[in-house]
């Protein structure tokens, strides 16, 4: 988590796009939460055994969960 500071507010189309300075953070020890393709999703770490560099994704390595 980041507790910041608001330093300026920018119009970005149908966004407000907020700049902070972080004053302080924690960390849960959770695995990331990333928003990705419109819906939450987490990472998961794939093994280089599994792909070959030439066909490797990024994207691949998100799995997708759905939010109580």
């Amino acid at each position: 988590m980041f507790e910041c500071r608001r330093i300026d507010a920018y119009p970005g189309g149908d966004h407000l796009i907020m700049l902070g300075e972080v004053e302080r953070y924690s960390c849960s020890g959770l695995p990331p939460l990333v928003f990705y393709g419109g819906r939450f999703a987490g990472v998961a770490e794939v093994p280089k055994s599994l792909y070959l560099p030439s066909e490797f994704d990024a994207w691949r390595t998100f799995y997708d969960f759905d939010l109580p």
